[in-house]
């Protein structure tokens, strides 16, 4: 994604005939204006730069510490379980996902509100 706005519609010749004759209006009205078009032409100028290359390393590099990190507190919560303390989080599931995107699966609403109110309590959006 290159971080801007802007959607596609993808149909048979009939369709695009369709839009053509009756929403013509609908057609200039979502028209992108000229910031969007230079956002978009910015965009794929640095998805092509070293300076990118070096970028998307870092961030795989971040994703792979948090999978660490994560795991290891598993452990330690696993560990803690078995000596009779109490920690509920690894009953939470890392969805395998090597991309940006990391779900954590928080089983339960109340938990799930819990845990939102803790992280924002911790200054998290």
């Amino acid at each position: 994604a290159a971080g801007c706005h802007g959607a596609v519609v993808c149909g048979s010749a009939m369709l695009k005939q369709y839009l053509i004759n009756y929403a013509r209006p609908l057609i200039y009205s979502t028209c992108l204006d000229i910031h969007s078009l230079v956002c978009i032409r910015c965009a794929y100028e640095y998805f092509g730069s070293a300076i990118a290359d070096g970028d998307r390393a870092y961030l795989f590099d971040l994703v792979r510490f948090f999978r660490h990190r994560y795991r290891q507190i598993m452990l330690s919560a696993d560990q803690n379980t078995c000596t009779g303390q109490s920690m509920s989080m690894s009953a939470y599931t890392l969805l395998p996902s090597p991309s940006p995107i990391q779900a954590i699966v928080v089983p339960g609403n109340a938990k799930c509100k819990r845990v939102a109110d803790q992280i924002n309590s911790a200054g998290f959006d």
